[in-house]
């Protein structure tokens, strides 16, 4: 595959250094790099995250480690936040699994990471109906994410989408 394909490319998310992006076309997450921030992605790469379930609005750690996402459970049922990692920027993700927090009646999308990784936030409908997601906070402790919380003072009447951290964590 190509990047700016005739394909849809949904949610790109791209390392610091602005080497290496993964985003998702059609049902998967695929991974393209380039050699310098001047120069044009090469071709992609599909990421193998387990199980053939459409895998949605990737989110990668700055450093190009830890992978998040949206995944359909059960066709129609939930979405739920999965997780994978690797040991280096250039590996092969492994462990793909859903996170501590995936709930078999609440849908949870929208996956963003902090820069440092310490905070991972989504929208979920927890607590509430399908039209009604709110934005929650998961901090992480000796390297696991814990019970996430919802941020409250975000709260509004609508759904809550789209988050997104600037590179200095605001």
């Amino acid at each position: 595959g190509e990047v700016n394909s005739a394909s849809v490319e949904n949610s790109p998310s791209l390392t610091d250094d602005e080497l290496t992006m993964v985003f998702q076309p059609e049902d998967k997450i695929v991974v393209a790099t380039r050699s310098s921030t001047t120069a044009d992605f090469a071709g992609t790469k599909e990421i193998a995250l387990g199980t053939a379930a459409q895998k949605l609005q990737p989110a990668l750690s700055r450093d190009g480690v830890l992978l998040f996402w949206a995944e359909l459970v059960e066709e129609g049922e939930t979405i739920d936040i999965f997780s994978a990692n690797r040991t280096t920027p250039t590996g092969d993700f492994s462990n793909p699994q859903p996170t501590l927090f995936a709930s078999a009646t609440d849908t949870e999308v929208g996956p963003s990471v902090s820069g440092d990784a310490e905070e991972l936030v989504f929208s979920s409908s927890q607590g509430g109906d399908e039209n009604a997601r709110s934005l929650f906070r998961s901090m992480r402790k000796l390297g696991e994410y814990q019970t996430p919380e919802k941020l409250t003072e975000l709260a509004s009447d609508g759904k809550e989408t789209g988050v997104a951290f600037s590179k200095d964590n605001l």
